[in-house]
């Protein structure tokens, strides 16, 4: 039983020696980009790459559709199905 004891005892030690290692190396991780930050250059805005419309674009009310001039009555289709048979 003491055996034991001691074992666990040099287990736990072992833990707490990784322990502190690991947050002095966080620490110091952490203050050495606190000294660093103000020498940083900051850097520069990107533009954005898509160039501002030269004029706003209209709002419609309605939807207007193009009128054709030329539209002949012969081209006219009365129903799609009907054959002339």
């Amino acid at each position: 039983m003491d055996e034991a004891a001691f074992i666990f005892g040099r287990i736990v030690g072992y833990c707490l020696v990784l322990f502190w290692c690991y947050s002095a190396i966080v620490t110091g991780n952490f203050i050495g980009e606190a000294i660093k930050a103000p020498f940083k250059k900051q850097p520069k805005k990107k533009q954005d790459p898509t160039p501002e419309q030269a004029k706003k674009p209209k709002k419609a009310g309605k939807f207007v559709y193009p009128v054709i001039e030329d539209y002949k009555d012969e081209h006219k289709i009365t129903h799609p199905f009907e054959s002339s048979d």
